[in-house]
């Protein structure tokens, strides 16, 4: 979520920095990342940095005063309310909020919030306690349940999804094995508003011809990417991987082809990386895991190259892109030839080969690996079927160091049941889970709860009592934007 940062002197003075765009806040709120526009006001490259969280419920605008004397902070209850003002009083003259929202992000002199990240829980599930909702239930950061998202949805999806993004306007991108929502059709793909009623602008005609698994945002360059094992796309021809501009229409100038089915999905400024069940793509060998180069859809990685097991999930490091990571449902133990730890690999992306210093003379996972994220400091924080890591017992769920090592400050009291994502929220420094368990530290956890990112301990503020249904559960948070 982009929010305005604003940087203290050691002495606790406010020296008046401010920036905006996407960032991650380190130990001791040290600043990490790199801003997504250039600093407006003084900068220093020490010092700490302490976050402007936005106000819950509402848009929040900060806009940069003169030099010294600081923001002057706006709130909406709205986002009518933000786009009158900003016609009004910024001369925006835009029609309509995601239009003002947009011309916003350009400005250097203002700042935007959204309102506060609900959790947006998708998955096989069709009930919330006695109330039928259909795959989709939208919560606030305690799990209060958003019924006027709920009534919107009306008859909702008619069947399972298995991928979810919300982007930053708050729209969500869903993809499943449904054919409609609320009794229109929608095959297999539909975006939502905010508020849960269905996005017409959104126009994605005859859709997928299959299940779509996994999907990415590239923010800056306004495009949606989508994996899985699908072969047509609005009746065009596709192979398995489609590149789709902001209102649903195909980039026909996305050409990259794929002989089986993709599975996870990344990107950084120049290339995607796509995880899956292919053996080749564009006809050349390439086993499993590929880099794509975004502009020519031309193969990128070493011919030949990849793993010996199915690929399920792909992360790019938020903090360095030369490496990503790559996890398992099912099992390899190899990278181009070099044994590995099994179901999870760190990569070079410059090399393509295994980085051999990650997780080096450590026992690995004895089972699956699952969703995986990063917390602020850049740890990898993985769900999975797992009960022990490096020698150490921990069922479901675990932080690793950037080496691949375990982070034994992290010590949750493991859930009773498999995990199925771990997802970190940023603005909180807290963890959101799913899966199959029902309990969590003693606790009645029905599916779903929220844990301190740094410890493990539950959040006894999140009431997780909720959630009843299938394991197949999954997590939808508002895109982090990207900063290239």
């Amino acid at each position: 979520m982009p929010f305005l940062a604003v940087k203290y002197a050691t002495t606790g003075s406010d020296i008046k920095a401010y920036r905006k765009g996407s960032w991650l806040i380190g130990p001791n709120d040290k600043l990490i990342g790199n801003p997504l526009t250039p600093a407006y006001g003084p900068t220093s490259s020490t010092d700490y940095w302490s976050p402007i969280i936005p106000a819950s419920g509402g848009y929040t605008l900060y806009i940069n005063k003169p030099s010294g004397s600081g923001p002057s902070i706006y709130g909406f209850s709205s986002g009518s309310a933000l786009l009158t003002f900003c016609n009004t009083y910024l001369g925006a003259n835009k029609n309509t909020v995601a239009e003002v929202i947009d011309w916003l992000d350009t400005q250097n002199e203002y700042a935007f919030d959204p309102p506060l990240t609900a959790i947006v829980f998708v998955g096989a599930f069709t009930t919330r306690v006695s109330t039928t909702v259909n795959y989709i239930a939208k919560v606030s950061q305690t799990n209060v349940f958003q019924t006027s998202f709920f009534n919107n949805n009306g008859a909702g999806f008619n069947g399972q999804i298995t991928y979810a993004l919300v982007f930053a306007d708050g729209k969500i991108l869903c993809l499943g094995i449904f054919t409609s929502f609320n009794n229109v059709s929608r095959t297999r793909i539909a975006r939502l508003n905010p508020d849960g009623t269905l996005d017409t602008t959104f126009v994605v005609g005859t859709g997928l011809n299959s299940t779509p698994v996994g999907a990415v945002i590239d923010e800056p360059n306004q495009r949606i990417y989508v994996a899985g094992a699908f072969t047509q796309y609005n009746g065009v021809s596709t192979s398995r991987v489609v590149r789709l501009l902001y209102d649903g229409t195909l980039d026909t100038t996305f050409t990259a082809t794929f002989d089986n089915t993709c599975q996870g999905i990344d990107l950084d400024a120049s290339f995607l990386y796509v995880s899956g069940s292919f053996l080749n793509v564009n006809s050349t060998s390439c086993l499993r895991i590929a880099k794509i180069n975004k502009s020519t859809s031309s193969l990128a990685s070493t011919n030949g190259v990849g793993l010996n097991g199915d690929s399920i999930f792909v992360r790019v490091d938020p903090n360095d892109s030369t490496f990503i990571y790559v996890g398992a449902i099912t099992s390899f133990t190899s990278f181009n030839g070099v044994t590995i730890k099994q179901n999870l690999v760190k990569i070079n992306t410059t090399t393509w080969h295994a980085d051999t210093t990650f997780n080096n003379n450590i026992s690995a996972f004895n089972a699956r690996t699952g969703r995986m994220d990063f917390d602020a400091s850049g740890k990898l924080i993985l769900a999975g079927n797992f009960t022990n890591y490096a020698s150490t017992g921990r069922s479901y769920l675990v932080k690793l160091n950037t080496n691949g090592t375990l982070d034994t400050t992290f010590s949750p009291t493991n859930p009773n049941n498999t995990m199925r994502s771990a997802i970190f929220l940023p603005s909180f420094k807290k963890v959101a889970i799913t899966g199959a368990f029902t309990g969590y530290a003693g606790t009645t956890a029905n599916r779903c709860a929220v844990i301190d990112a740094t410890t493990g301990a539950v959040d006894s503020s999140f009431n997780s009592s909720y959630f009843g249904g299938s394991q197949d559960g999954n997590i939808a948070l508002e895109v982090q934007l990207r900063t290239y």
